[in-house]
């Protein structure tokens, strides 16, 4: 009786053990979730301004290329205006 007692003890201290073991293993287990959801966050948000910058760069670069074609296509009307011009005038 004595012996089946004890046996019955360490059963139940090994399943003791047990839980308290997967507890222990759930608990970090949510915690590197809640990292990873954090770094998720973080990440996301930093990829989410280097998408606008990205689109202030690319509407500035095209601002900048309408100025210089606005600028070209001035220079071009003076050109063709100088080239409608006669010889004698044109040369002046």
């Amino acid at each position: 009786m004595g012996l089946k007692l004890t046996k019955e003890a360490r059963i139940w201290e090994h399943l003791e053990q047990v839980e308290t073991e997967r507890l222990k293993i759930l608990s970090e287990f949510e915690q590197l979730r809640q990292f990873l959801e954090e770094q998720e966050r973080l990440l996301l948000a930093r990829l989410e301004e280097l998408d606008k910058e990205i689109e202030k760069r690319r509407d500035e670069n095209i601002a900048k290329l309408l100025e210089e074609l606005s600028c070209l296509n001035d220079m071009i009307s003076e050109l063709e205006g100088k080239c409608q011009q006669p010889g004698s005038e044109f040369l002046q």
